[in-house]
């Protein structure tokens, strides 16, 4: 559709992969979901609630369910921290 020049034009549109083009996707598989977890907690300067942290991936509210399960699975493991009754979460610091 469109004229010979807005053809060329959409021809002619850079492809960006989805990884290129904002945020990442939540991972599929557990174990990439914990690293995943993990690495927005790790550069976190507060402590951040499922909802922060799923807003950090694409379809963040989608996920949002999935990320606090994550989350709670830590805590009870011992790895976090939550100082307001498990609504946020820090990385527990050694030392």
């Amino acid at each position: 559709f469109g004229t010979p020049t807005e053809k060329k034009a959409q021809i002619e549109a850079q492809l960006l992969p989805p990884e290129e083009t904002g945020k990442p996707a939540f991972p599929k598989e557990e174990a990439r979901r914990a690293m995943a977890v993990s690495g927005v907690l790790a550069g976190a300067d507060r402590p951040l609630s499922a909802a922060d942290i799923a807003g950090h991936f694409r379809k963040g509210k989608t996920v949002e369910r999935e990320v606090g399960l994550t989350l709670r699975a830590f805590a009870r493991l011992g790895y976090l921290d939550s100082g307001d009754g498990g609504r946020t979460f820090t990385t527990r610091r050694v030392g």
